[in-house]
């Protein structure tokens, strides 16, 4: 089956500004643009994960074959609300001279980049970035796995406090990671009214046009094998990204469910850069300095893997976590 991000679903729903809003938010909020995403019409559902399979085995004539059953778990996907309200002075597009028209439609725009931005740190983050979204992918890959979370980890060992950060193995598709939008819609704004509304400060009310964004927005992650981690990303000396460091990553990945693509942020793919050796052949030196200094090309990919760049993804974490 076809993996489409939200971008292309709003292509393909023929809606050309929402098309053109959106793709505005994948300047800053890249996850958008790659994560699966589906529509369903509800705001919650249930999903059936296999975690054993039937036994088989070799047997000797005339002995009995002990019967068994694959084993199954529950688990939930639920979308939460994600809103908020534009409000525009008719006092502000008089002075400036510009159509009211042109002001609504760069505040929607405006909107939309903070809504990408707020659904980019929630994919990873989680409820430590809002307590009121859906859990994200740093807590389904705990540094000690519990039941329904991965056991996909790697330590980098760094321990600068409060310098670390991860780097992101995941895998997209309708069985795996995907995005989920309630409501049988994506980011949704409605149209402008004339209304009188509060200012954010002060009293009294304000004589403009408003308009609502809503969205309903989950994250499944349907399996424990859909994503890994690296933790304890740090600048201490041999614990910064590394392809070597990735590759211990994938490992630990089953056959069958290698990961369509990483995430990290601009440090942690800096570090990688500098990680990787180049060659001049004209000379058989590595690292060059002064003026004939060599550096890799900036990281965009390991192993066939695409790295997403991601300021969704902090520097700031706490070691061991």
């Amino acid at each position: 089956m076809a993996v489409l991000s939200m971008l292309e679903i709003a292509r393909l729903s023929g809606s050309d500004r929402d098309v053109g809003l959106i793709n505005e938010v994948m300047t800053v909020a890249p996850e958008l643009g790659v994560f699966n995403s589906k529509v369903i019409p509800g705001y919650r559902y249930e999903t059936s994960i296999r975690t054993g399979l039937p036994t088989a085995a070799f047997s000797a004539l005339n002995t009995g074959v002990v019967s068994s059953k694959s084993s199954f778990r529950k688990s939930a996907v639920e979308c939460f609300a994600l809103s908020s309200l534009i409000t525009i002075d008719r006092r502000v597009a008089a002075l400036s001279g510009s159509l009211i028209t042109d002001l609504e439609m760069e505040e929607a725009g405006n909107v939309l980049r903070a809504a990408g931005i707020t659904v980019g740190s929630q994919i990873f983050n989680g409820t430590n970035a809002d307590t009121n979204g859906f859990t994200g992918i740093k807590a389904f890959t705990p540094v000690s796995a519990t039941a329904g979370t991965s056991a996909i980890v790697s330590d980098a060992a760094g321990t600068t406090a409060s310098t670390a950060s991860s780097f992101y193995a995941v895998k997209m598709g309708p069985q795996d990671a995907s995005l989920v939008f309630g409501g049988n819609g994506l980011f949704q704004i409605g149209a402008f009214r004339d209304e009188l509304f509060a200012p954010a400060s002060g009293s009294g009310s304000i004589d403009g046009r408003v308009a609502a964004f809503n969205s309903w927005v989950g994250l499944q992650l349907g399996n424990v094998y859909c994503a890994g981690r690296i933790y304890n990303l740090t600048e201490d000396s041999g614990k910064a990204l590394s392809d070597a460091k990735i590759a211990l990553l994938l490992r630990k990945f089953p056959t069958g469910y290698r990961p369509t693509h990483f995430f990290a942020n601009r440090r942690d793919i800096y570090q990688l850069q500098l990680s990787r050796t180049v060659v001049n052949y004209a000379t058989g030196a590595t690292k060059l300095t002064g003026a004939n200094e060599l550096i890799a090309p900036w990281p965009t990919e390991s192993f066939g893997i695409p790295i997403i760049e991601t300021d969704s993804i902090g520097i700031t974490d706490t070691i061991g976590t």
